[in-house]
């Protein structure tokens, strides 16, 4: 039944960072009948014969501390009828760090949470309790889901993406 198409782009990531993707790709929520396919690319900084840097995003051959992923989740209206109400749920792979302001998709609202999806606000919102009580607020290396809430009907047969970049610690 293709309710369900999760899939990942043929890369030698880490294993333990390949498990994790698919971990990640299982908890997504969906829509019945969304077809949902998540794709992770390294990001490569060049510098062009002009000397501008150039970033460019290529299948994930091997990835070490520091690198940076860009991760693309492709959704499908596969079913009969007009979808509504359309949330993608994505936790962020426990080895990797979310980068501020990366998220996007494109007539969604974008929100996060930072106890592992229990709950879901915008950056300003979220707060870390101390050890002494006090609190301050999350920053984004601390998320630990993104959820995009989809702000429009996805009639059958259409469909979209979101992404995010995140750093592998």
């Amino acid at each position: 039944m293709k309710n369900n198409l999760f899939t990942l782009k043929k890369s030698a990531l880490s294993l333990f960072t390949a498990i994790t993707l698919c971990l990640c790709c299982l908890s997504i929520a969906y829509a019945d009948p969304i077809s949902l396919t998540m794709t992770a690319q390294e990001e490569i900084v060049r510098v062009n014969a002009e000397g501008e840097k150039v970033i460019e995003y290529i299948e994930a051959e091997s990835v070490i501390p520091n690198d940076i992923l860009l991760y693309t989740i492709t959704y499908e209206n596969v079913g009969q009828e007009t979808a509504e109400n359309l949330v993608i749920n994505n936790p962020i792979p426990a080895d990797m760090k979310y980068l501020a302001d990366s998220a996007a998709g494109e007539d969604t609202i974008i929100r996060f949470s930072i106890d592992n999806g229990n709950s879901f606000d915008f950056p300003g919102n979220l707060f870390i309790t101390l050890d002494d009580g006090s609190k301050r607020q999350a920053l984004a290396g601390e998320y630990t889901n993104i959820q995009w809430r989809l702000d429009k009907s996805l009639p059958v047969k259409a469909s979209g993406k979101v992404t995010y970049r995140a750093q592998l610690k």
